[in-house]
């Protein structure tokens, strides 16, 4: 799975050896809070989230190839249902618990 687009891959160097990590880029971070927030309020549909997310310039993933675009209806869909945010993990279709810092809390991810 990749990791959502708030996080950074991290790389550190611990005991002589090389450590990756996730490490949360808190000026997205703060975007995609509100807006789970907001949707797990009632207070945002998809379309309304996507388009709050579109005004603070919040784009898909850049790669070499592709410039980052401004997130679709599916994607901000997909993006709601990402156990990541509250710090877990999928692994062969198993939810586990992560070694990053979790974004919003369970009871929000759970109205999400």
């Amino acid at each position: 799975m990749r990791r959502p687009l708030i996080y950074l891959n991290t790389l550190e160097r611990i005991g002589g050896r090389d450590t990756k990590g996730i490490a949360v880029n808190e000026e997205r971070a703060e975007h995609i809070r509100r807006a789970l927030q907001g949707y797990a309020t009632g207070e945002w549909s998809v379309s309304s989230l996507r388009d709050a997310l579109t005004e603070r310039e919040l784009k898909s993933r850049t790669t070499r190839k592709y410039a980052g675009d401004p997130l679709s209806d599916s994607q901000a869909h997909r993006m709601l249902g990402k156990p990541y945010y509250v710090g877990k993990i999928v692994y062969q279709g198993v939810v586990l618990d992560g070694a990053h810092e979790p974004l919003i809390d369970e009871d929000t991810w759970f109205k999400v």
